[in-house]
């Protein structure tokens, strides 16, 4: 019996935005997202992605592509993009680590004087 063109219609992929007002990597799975918007076009959902990120609302923000595979007949998902700002203490300890940088250069380079 031939398909018909329901059946062999591939199912368009789908982009959607999920959205954490606080992320905290240390505690999974405790983490509250939302789901905020989805979209049929990756550079459309990476456009509201990167203006919601803009905004400061968020601290984080994933796009996840959403696709059917066929061959296994179910939907599949995977994060295309994060947009994630660092912690206060991730900051810090950055900073940290610079200040310790520049100090040492700065030693070493007086010792070679």
């Amino acid at each position: 019996m031939p398909q018909t063109s329901l059946q062999t219609a591939k199912k368009p992929n789908e982009y959607i935005i999920y959205t954490y007002k606080v992320f905290d990597d240390e505690r999974f799975g405790v983490n509250r997202w939302q789901k905020l918007n989805s979209f049929c076009g990756l550079d459309i959902a990476l456009q509201e992605a990167e203006n919601l990120f803009r905004g400061q609302d968020f601290q984080k923000i994933e796009v996840v592509k959403r696709s059917f595979d066929e061959v296994k007949q179910k939907y599949i998902s995977e994060t295309t993009k994060v947009f994630q700002r660092k912690s206060r203490a991730q900051a810090i300890t950055a900073l940290g680590s610079a200040a310790a940088g520049i100090a040492t250069l700065t030693m070493l380079l007086t010792v070679l004087q």
